[in-house]
């Protein structure tokens, strides 16, 4: 099931806030269409900056979104269907990617359009919560994959909150549209560095230091909680932090 939250808003001000964000896209889109040139993210950006009224960096954002929504559009309806279909391609130059986007691109600016409406349409409100439930079946991965495209693109220029609840066996999916970026971790694995995974280690250690502080001193009660509340307000005992450091 999936929670969705127009964020106060009736269904027909969303509906007319989904139908200006496409004709906007379609607009921009259209001029880079007609040009048949191969663009940038930060080409793109620029008039989505201005349109939106946007900073550089949430242009940038919103602009790579587009791009990866379009991308994974056409990679599904290209595993469902014999006929194929081209939205967008995309060359890598070095350090970064430029893309061209087809005429036929205009299909996935209605499919967001109709789908939108179609997944409102049959979800059911629930006054307690404010929010829209709407089932989804996993039997039928092409619409999975098309309600979470669309989804996705929306909750990113705020028109809507999503979340995912319930379901077997949950499952993430990451997608890498760029196999240079891969291949740079992978040539030079030594220089590698993700902030989240060394931040989540630093913690790991921590805790592993906290709790073998607190079982191998044997404190009382009273001060095993004292500790506790300390620790979740960022206070480390200075003996933990030497732990660490040694």
């Amino acid at each position: 099931m999936i929670n969705i939250d127009l964020l106060n808003k009736k269904e027909y001000t969303f509906q007319n806030e989904v139908q200006q964000f496409i004709t906007t896209l379609q607009n921009i889109l259209g001029s880079f269409i007609r040009k048949e040139e191969f663009f940038t993210i930060k080409e793109l950006a620029q008039p989505i900056a201005k349109a939106f009224n946007k900073s550089k960096y949430q242009a940038e954002s919103l602009a790579i979104q587009i791009i990866n929504s379009i991308i994974s559009y056409q990679d599904s309806l290209r595993k469902s269907r014999t006929q194929r279909v081209n939205y967008i391609t995309v060359r890598e130059h070095g350090d970064y990617s430029k893309y061209k986007i087809f005429p036929s691109a205009h299909d996935f600016i209605r499919f967001i359009l109709t789908h939108s409406e179609k997944v409102l349409k049959l979800s059911t409100f629930n006054p307690n919560e404010g929010k829209y439930e709407f089932y989804l079946t996993k039997a039928n991965k092409l619409e999975v994959e098309k309600t979470f495209i669309t989804l996705g693109l929306l909750e990113s220029i705020d028109t809507l909150l999503y979340e995912v609840k319930g379901g077997d066996n949950p499952e993430i999916f990451i997608r890498v549209n760029s196999q240079l970026q891969i291949e740079k971790v992978l040539f030079n694995a030594e220089k590698y560095n993700n902030n989240i995974l060394s931040n989540v280690y630093s913690r790991h250690q921590i805790s592993v230091a906290m709790l073998t502080y607190l079982f191998e001193n044997q404190v009382s009660t009273q001060e095993f909680w004292e500790y506790i509340e300390d620790y979740f307000l960022g206070i480390i005992p200075e003996e933990v932090k030497e732990r660490i450091t040694s």
